[in-house]
Order: C-alpha cells, then sequence, then structure tokens
C-alpha cells in the first residue's frame, strides 16, 4: 500500500487515545483531522473520472489534470514524461486547495488500478 503524509496523519489522527484533559493533544488531533477532511474531499468521485484517465492532479494553483501515465511534480507543475498523452486541463474546474495539503500531494490514481 502507497501512503501520502496526509493519509498517514489521518492514520495516526483516528487511532490515537488523547486524554480528555489533555486539550493541546485534542486540538492538534482535530486540526489533523480536518486537513485530511479537506485533503479528502478533493480526490475524484469514483463516477467522475474523465474516459480513460488513469490519475487526476490539482496543480498548485488549483487547475485540475487527467492523466493517462502516472504524473511527476517538478519546481511548478505536474507533468508526465509525454506530454502529449495529457488527457488533458479540466476547463473552468480550478480547486482551492486548503491551508496545510501540499499540492504535491494533491494525486490520485483511479480506483480500480489502484493495488
Amino acid at each position: 500500500m502507497i501512503m501520502n503524509f496526509i493519509d498517514a496523519a489521518g492514520v495516526l489522527a483516528d487511532s490515537a487515545d488523547v486524554a480528555y484533559h489533555d486539550l493541546l493533544a485534542r486540538e492538534a488531533k482535530s486540526i489533523v483531522q480536518a486537513t485530511v477532511e479537506a485533503y479528502d474531499a478533493l480526490a475524484p468521485k469514483p463516477d467522475a473520472w474523465w474516459g480513460d484517465a488513469q490519475w487526476f492532479v490539482i496543480d498548485p494553483n488549483g487547475d485540475c489534470f487527467w492523466f493517462h501515465d502516472e504524473p511527476k511534480a517538478n519546481e511548478w507543475r505536474w507533468t508526465n514524461d509525454d506530454w502529449f498523452r495529457d488527457v488533458g486541463y479540466e476547463k473552468g474546474r480550478r480547486v482551492n486547495i486548503p491551508l496545510g495539503v501540499d499540492w504535491r500531494l494533491c494525486k490520485w490514481q483511479r480506483p480500480e488500478v489502484a493495488a
């Protein structure tokens, strides 16, 4: 199983046993859970995948892209080995990446393909 930082933080937040009187730990757990929920909300729904696209990504400015091949993050955007095999830019779809979510973690593989 491949897990990114946000996924790992969610697992830890869900499994953390925080004492009721530890207000700082409870607040930290709440912030982590809210960040994980905001990240999860960015993922495309199973029935929303474009054609035969295998990957969905969000660039730092919020633009959404679909790819056949697995994209990689460079300094300023997502790209893959063959620029001509991009499935495409989802015109008009721009999202706000929530505070605490790194754009380089905004990459999802089509569920049927994921192992």
